[in-house]
C-alpha cells in the first residue's frame, strides 16, 4: 500500500511502471497533515499488521527485517489489541474528551488496525479531534520499536508527533489527576513514577 499525497500523479506513475501487482495506490487529501492521517485515509484497505514507513526516511535494512520479525511474531501482543497500554490510553482520552468536549459531536472510534471492543471492553465514542489523537496514539505505541516499551513519557526517543505528544502531555495531566481524585489511585503512579 503506497499512500500518496504531495505529487500523487508522479507517485501513482512510478507506482504504475513499477507494475509488480502487488503495490495499490491511495490519495491522502490531508497529506499536510500528520502521518496518523495517511494510516486513516488507508484505514478501509487494512486487513492485518503493518508497518508504517515513510519513503523519505533513510534507514539500515536491518530495521526493517527486525520490524517485520517483530510484527510476526505471537509475543508481539498490541497488535492483537489485548496491551494494557492501549486500553489505558483508550480510558484516559475518553474521559478527557468526554470532560473537556461537552456538546460536540461524537462518533464511535474506529481504527481498522485495532478492536476496540476487545482493548476497552465496550464501543468508546469520541469527538473528531480526540479520534484523530487516539488513532495516534495507537498507531504510535502499536509500532514502539522499544522493547519492553516504556511509558512513552520516559522514553529516550519520542515518536509522537509534537502536536499529538504535547495534547497527549495534557490528556494525561487532565485526566490522570481527575482519576485520582475520584479514587482511582492506581493512576497516582503515572504521576509519581
Amino acid at each position: 500500500m503506497v499512500v500518496t499525497g504531495f505529487r500523487q500523479h508522479l507517485i501513482e506513475a512510478e507506482v504504475a511502471r513499477l507494475d509488480r501487482g502487488d503495490l495499490e495506490t491511495v490519495h491522502n487529501p490531508d497529506w499536510k497533515k500528520s502521518n496518523g492521517v495517511s494510516v486513516y485515509a488507508c484505514r478501509e484497505r487494512v486487513t492485518g499488521p503493518f508497518a508504517l514507513m515513510m519513503s523519505d526516511h533513510v534507514f539500515d535494512p536491518s530495521i526493517r527485517h527486525n520490524v517485520f520479525k517483530m510484527l510476526s511474531s505471537e509475543k508481539y501482543y498490541s497488535l492483537n489489541g489485548s496491551g494494557p497500554d492501549l486500553r489505558t490510553l483508550a480510558v484516559f482520552v475518553e474521559n478527557y474528551c468526554e470532560r473537556k468536549h461537552r456538546g460536540t459531536e461524537k462518533q464511535p472510534f474506529f481504527i481498522k488496525t485495532h478492536d476496540i471492543l476487545a482493548i476497552r471492553g465496550r464501543e468508546v465514542c469520541l469527538c473528531a479531534e480526540c479520534s484523530k489523537l487516539l488513532a495516534h496514539a495507537f498507531v504510535k505505541r502499536t509500532c514502539c520499536p522499544m522493547i519492553p516499551k516504556p511509558w512513552c513519557k520516559h522514553c529516550p526517543k519520542h515518536c509522537y508527533h509534537p502536536t499529538y505528544r504535547e495534547k497527549m502531555r495534557e490528556v494525561m495531566r487532565s485526566t490522570g489527576m481527575s482519576m485520582v481524585l475520584h479514587g482511582r489511585i492506581d493512576y497516582l503512579l503515572h504521576f509519581l513514577f
